[in-house]
């Protein structure tokens, strides 16, 4: 697998990831009791053989339905965690249920940390208040990254590029 580094971060990303929004048994929030050995065995053996391939990198998202929650469960049954995961999380206007999102996707993951957490989605101008105000979602990740429980933060968007810039 051939790797560049990431950004302006120090992790060196594989150039193929294993991206996790089909990863799901629906696009509700259901809670694991829900959701079918089948359907679970399916993820884990996509997770089993991605390890086996070498994928690194496993990316998914709190608006991806089950997604979250069939990998967490996952990552406890498969031999060697992926390097890099990462989850995407909406912005919101109130900072707390941001944080909370943030907690929730880390216990769905069943993780002690999330490499990569992106802001989901900064696409309008209120969005990008909401991330950059002073006590807003990047106030949020900065302490929640000096107590290690994320690493890199980033974003993203199908905005405008005037928007992006």
């Amino acid at each position: 697998m051939q790797y560049r580094r990431f950004g302006r971060t120090n992790l060196m990303m594989p150039i193929l990831s294993l991206g996790g929004m089909r990863f799901q048994k629906s696009w509700d929030q259901l809670d694991f009791s829900e959701i079918s050995f089948e359907e679970q065995n399916k993820v884990e053996n996509i997770l089993n053989l991605a390890n086996k391939y070498g994928f690194s990198h496993v990316e998914t998202a709190k608006y991806y339905g089950t997604s979250e929650v069939q990998l967490g469960m996952g990552f406890q049954t498969i031999k060697k965690l992926p390097n890099i995961i990462q989850t995407k999380i909406p912005p919101n206007s109130e900072p707390e249920v941001f944080e909370r999102d943030v907690m929730q996707s880390i216990e769905k993951l069943k993780v002690k940390r999330i490499d990569l957490l992106a802001i989901h989605g900064i696409n309008t101008a209120e969005h990008l208040h909401q991330s950059i105000k002073e006590g807003g979602c990047i106030e949020i990740l900065r302490k929640l990254q000096k107590d290690n429980l994320i690493g890199s933060i980033g974003f993203s968007t199908h905005g405008k590029s005037s928007l992006i810039e």
